[in-house]
């Protein structure tokens, strides 16, 4: 088997199926974002969160974590295993080329009011911030939906579901596709 890493914009459920689908599978989960949190504490001595990291280092600085992390999992990682990404690592051209070496790239494909609203559960994230967010987002959504169509090896269509279910629905592409034992 192969390892697999999850793909796909903010709050699609990358983690949480990611999480659901490694112990289907019985393989180690990793995150790369929580990856990142562990290095900038190693380096500053601070524990930060991802948005505060983002709005702390800028758009570079983070993507250069991101690298970092990514470099980081696709180096140390056990082999197979599950690797959710951050939302942009479509955005980070080295980093997800770091973790595609790895196995197959699934990206989970959402509807865009869906991710919004979940999105803004949260509250604004910084990307988002500006007179029109809903457009800005739209914006977003389609830029970065056509970028992990054309990096992705199979798409998952999570249809409001997400952790177990998704997990489920993740695995049943893997097997169908041949990514994955039946």
């Amino acid at each position: 088997m192969q390892s697999i890493v999850l793909v796909g914009l903010k709050h699609v459920g990358k983690t949480s199926a990611g999480t659901s689908l490694a112990r289907l599978l019985g393989l180690p989960f990793f995150d790369v974002d929580e990856e990142l949190v562990r290095i900038h504490e190693a380096e500053t001595g601070t524990r930060r969160s991802v948005r505060e990291i983002y709005r702390l280092l800028g758009k570079e600085g983070f993507k250069e974590l991101e690298r970092k992390a990514a470099r980081f999992l696709a180096t140390w990682a056990p082999h197979p295993c599950v690797i959710a990404t951050g939302g942009g690592i479509c955005d980070n051209p080295e980093a997800l080329a770091a973790l595609k070496e790895r196995g197959v790239v699934v990206y989970l494909q959402e509807e865009p009011r869906i991710l919004y609203e979940r999105i803004l559960e949260g509250g604004l994230p910084p990307f988002l911030e500006g007179p029109d967010p809903w457009a800005a987002f739209l914006s977003l959504y389609e830029r970065r939906h056509t970028a992990y169509l054309a990096q992705a090896d199979l798409v998952v269509h999570a249809r409001g579901i997400w952790e177990d279910e998704l997990a489920r629905s993740i695995l049943a592409a893997l097997e169908e596709h041949g990514y994955a034992r039946k």
